[in-house]
């Protein structure tokens, strides 16, 4: 969804079976008039990866703390 927000949860889930990518292996591509496209099948390098992710309601510290455990 770029610039309209996006699920937080979908991008967990897409960077557990997939690195992150170095910025300059692949750079932003929006923002200067051009639409920019996701490349799915571009090999990242990969700075970082997701092992487990936890959803934490608003201001629940007693969660945040559950799930970073």
């Amino acid at each position: 969804m770029g610039c309209n927000g996006g699920n937080v949860s979908w991008a967990y889930k897409y960077l557990k079976s997939k690195p992150l990518g170095f910025e300059k292996d692949y750079p932003y591509t929006s923002g200067t008039g051009t639409t920019g496209t996701c490349d799915t099948d571009a090999e990242a390098t990969g700075c970082a990866t997701v092992v487990s992710y936890a959803n934490v309601a608003k201001n629940n510290s007693t969660q945040l703390v559950t799930a970073v455990g």
